[in-house]
C-alpha cells in the first residue's frame, strides 16, 4: 500500500467560471431570481449572505424568501436542480403562507432557501 496522496479533479460541473467574487453573486442572483419568476413564484427579499464552510474552493452565497402556491415552488425547486452549473442549497425552509382568495382560491407557501456556489476564474 503507497502513501502517495491521490490527486482527485475538482468537478467541473459545479464550478461556476467568474472573475470576481462579486461577478459570482450577482450571476447566482440573476439565475436564482429569473428561477423564481419563471416558475411563478415573487420573490419576497433577497440577499448575499455569508459563508461559514471551510471549503476547498472560494464559495458565493445567496439567500432568497419567496412566494408563491406549492406547485410554484416544487417547479423552482426541480429547475434548481436542473442548472448546469450546479447550485447547492444549505437550508431550505417552506412553511404556510395566506389563503389566496378569488375564484382559484389557493394555499400560498412561503419558501426560504440559502443557496451557494463554488467559483473561480480559472473555470
Amino acid at each position: 500500500m503507497s502513501n502517495d496522496a491521490i490527486q482527485v479533479e475538482f468537478p467541473a460541473e459545479l464550478m461556476w467560471p467568474e472573475e470576481t467574487k462579486a461577478d459570482a453573486e450577482l450571476s447566482l442572483q440573476k439565475v436564482i431570481v429569473d428561477l423564481a419568476s419563471k416558475s411563478g413564484m415573487k420573490a419576497t427579499t433577497f440577499n448575499n449572505t455569508l459563508t461559514k464552510r471551510n471549503a476547498q474552493r472560494a464559495i458565493a452565497s445567496f439567500n432568497i424568501e419567496m412566494e408563491g402556491v406549492l406547485d410554484d415552488a416544487y417547479a423552482f425547486l426541480a429547475g434548481l436542480e436542473a442548472h448546469q452549473p450546479k447550485i447547492a442549497v444549505g437550508n431550505l425552509r417552506i412553511r404556510p403562507g395566506q389563503l389566496r382568495t378569488g375564484p382559484a382560491k389557493q394555499g400560498v407557501v412561503r419558501v426560504q432557501v440559502d443557496l451557494w456556489i463554488y467559483w473561480s476564474s480559472d473555470a
